[in-house]
This record gives structure tokens, C-alpha cells and sequence, in this order.
């Protein structure tokens, strides 16, 4: 018995070789078409986030305006006029806030700044002033990461949709309710972030109110670069595999 199983020995062992030799080479091809299809999709234009500290982890440099510079009765970090809080509430003048971004209403009204004590604020926000009206940011440098903290007079949500230029690169849909919500974005593949709408607000006044930006660059490798690496990756991994066969 012993004699007669040697014979096929050989033969057996070059049949699970070529058995593993086949299976590799399918899972390379799937590997492959997976990095493939995972690289096109960010070059699509965008990956959001709803996680702040996954987010901040993968920019440099970001400016963040949380409002609180200038309160009084003059203005919130360059757009002038009266300041909301609980007891004092008032519209501010539409035009550019800090150096980087404006802040606009879609259908053309006035924006407010709110103080600590409305809507759960804790610090200070910028809302449109009528609810039913939806808030636009245009950026006014070239940025490829933006993330923003909302919150809202009620529970709902609210579609972000990122653009560069007119071109819509993607969308987000966050809840929203009396606290803080985190949504942001990254564009990959040559794109950058423009403008910023929040619209489709569910229910349709319910108030959306920013309560800090923040806007920056990316610090993660080009998805292109990622797939290059890792198809690197498999053909090592194949050579070592031939080596040893």
C-alpha cells in the first residue's frame, strides 16, 4: 500500500501546486479589480465623514472659525452688524466671514449670528435668518478638505452637497437635531471644494445653524498612488510565491 501511494505522490503534489498556482492568480485578479474599482471611485471627486477626529487625522493646516471672534455689537470675525444671543437678536449684513468663506442664504436672505443659549448653542453660531430659507458656503481659496459642526431648532436631516465650481462632486446627508452633528469632506483626483449647499432640510424649517468650519488640505496619498502600491504589493508577493514553487 505504502509502495503503490508513492507512485502517485508526485503527480498528487504537482496537482495541489497547480491547484494553488490558479487559485492565486484568481485572487490577484480580484485583489487587483478591487483596488482598481475602490482607486476610481475616489477619483470620483470625494469621501465624507462623519467622525471629527477621523477627519482632522487626515488634513494639515486647517483654519478653523468657530465665531467667536468679535462679539459685541460689531461683528462675528468680519461680517458686520447686530449679534444675536438670547436676549438680543438681530440680522447681520451677508458678505465674507474671516479670510477664507462666505456664508449665504440660497434664496437670498439675511444671515444671523447666534449666541450661546439658542437652539442648544454653547458657543456661538451662524444661521439664515427665516427656517425655511437654506444656507450656502462659498470658499474663496482652493481647498480640498472641509467639515463643519450643525446643529438644529429640531430633530431632522440635511443634505450637504460639495461642489467644485458648478461641477457636484458629492453628498452627504447628516442628522441633525439640538446638538452638534459633525459632517465634512475630502476631494481627491485634482478636485477641490468651491461651495458647500445644505438643502433638502427634512423637516423644511427646522433651522440648520453652524456652529464652526473648518477648511484645509488633505494629508492622504492620492487614491491612484494607493493603487499603484498596492498592486506592487501583489506582484512581490506573486514573485516570492513563484520563487518558492
Amino acid at each position: 500500500m505504502k509502495s503503490h501511494f508513492s507512485n502517485y505522490l508526485p503527480t498528487l503534489c504537482e496537482g495541489i501546486k497547480r491547484n494553488i498556482k490558479m487559485k492565486f492568480k484568481f485572487l490577484k485578479a480580484a485583489f487587483a479589480g478591487l483596488v482598481l474599482t475602490v482607486s476610481g471611485l475616489a477619483n470620483a471627486g470625494l469621501i465624507t465623514y462623519t467622525d471629527w477626529t477621523e477627519f482632522d487625522s487626515l488634513t494639515f493646516g486647517l483654519t478653523i472659525e468657530n465665531f467667536e471672534v468679535g462679539l459685541g455689537n460689531s461683528d462675528v470675525s468680519g461680517v458686520g452688524s447686530i449679534i444675536n444671543s438670547a436676549t438680543n437678536i438681530g440680522p447681520i449684513t451677508t458678505g465674507e466671514i474671516s479670510s477664507g468663506f462666505n456664508l449665504t442664504s440660497i434664496q437670498g436672505g439675511e444671515m444671523v449670528a447666534l449666541g450661546a443659549g439658542i437652539a442648544g448653542l454653547t458657543s456661538n453660531g451662524v444661521a439664515v435668518n427665516l427656517f425655511s430659507q437654506e444656507m450656502r458656503l462659498d470658499l474663496l481659496s482652493q481647498f480640498t478638505a472641509v467639515g463643519f459642526d450643525l446643529l438644529s431648532t429640531t430633530t431632522g436631516t440635511v443634505e450637504a452637497q460639495f461642489f467644485n465650481a458648478n461641477s457636484l462632486l458629492g453628498t452627504l446627508i447628516l442628522p441633525v437635531s439640538g446638538v452638534l452633528n459633525f459632517g465634512g469632506a475630502i476631494a481627491f483626483g485634482g478636485d477641490i471644494i468651491t461651495r458647500v449647499d445644505f438643502v433638502n432640510e427634512i423637516p423644511s424649517d427646522q433651522g440648520i445653524i453652524i456652529d464652526r468650519l473648518a477648511f484645509g488640505t488633505t494629508s492622504v496619498p492620492e487614491p491612484s498612488t494607493l493603487a499603484i502600491f498596492a498592486l506592487g504589493l501583489i506582484g512581490l508577493t506573486s514573485r516570492r510565491f513563484n520563487k518558492h514553487s
